[in-house]
């Protein structure tokens, strides 16, 4: 795998450090609402009364275990954001699979052939995402195959077969451009066209 560019990394530390600090003023609000009796706009003629004390449902809905569960859950979905698949740059070095921060290298010394398949039925995903964004990682087929994805839709798919084993499927917009485009550039062998 290819080291990380210098906005890859920069990318991860601005990431980390938001998630830092909306972790901080999470717990700061939390510090804040749980204070009894000491609040800012108190004048010395107001008469204060507490707050009656959270019901259960309240308690659940504000406490920090939810608090840290919607953190968690909106990390996942700028995770879905950074690492799904945007674009499929075809050259003679093979094809290249990119999203906003990291690019995968299919070799074109590893793809053997490459053909539309049409609808390929979703199956589990086994790593990465399954769903934010697109599909990025190793899926289980319902034929008991796997296979790498790296697609945005199921629907008008490109299968790639590799010499190293688990074919990937791609979902270019235009898949018949593509699989000309691959076979011209990377495989240039017209018996191999897939339809």
């Amino acid at each position: 795998m290819n080291e990380p560019s210098g906005k890859t990394k920069a990318i991860w530390i601005v990431a980390v450090a938001l998630t830092h600090w909306v972790g901080a003023m999470a717990y700061l609000t939390w510090k804040m609402l749980s204070r009894r009796g000491k609040w800012l706009y108190r004048t010395e003629k107001d008469i204060s009364f507490r707050v009656a004390p959270f019901d259960r449902t309240a308690r659940l809905l504000s406490g920090p275990v939810t608090v840290i569960a919607l953190l968690g859950g909106l990390w996942w979905w700028v995770l879905g954001i950074l690492f799904s698949p945007r674009r499929y740059v075809v050259s003679p070095e093979g094809i290249t699979i990119r999203a906003p921060v990291s690019s995968h290298l299919i070799s074109a010394s590893e793809i053997k052939s490459v053909k539309t398949s049409g609808y390929a039925k979703p199956g589990v995903g086994l790593t990465w995402l399954a769903g934010y964004f697109g599909y990025a990682g190793l899926f289980a087929l319902p034929d008991g195959g796997t296979a790498k994805v790296y697609a945005t839709r199921w629907d008008r798919m490109v299968r790639v077969e590799t010499a190293a084993g688990d074919p990937y499927l791609l979902s270019p917009a235009e898949p018949e451009a593509f699989v000309e485009a691959v076979n011209r550039m990377v495989l240039a062998k017209p018996e191999l066209r897939g339809g």
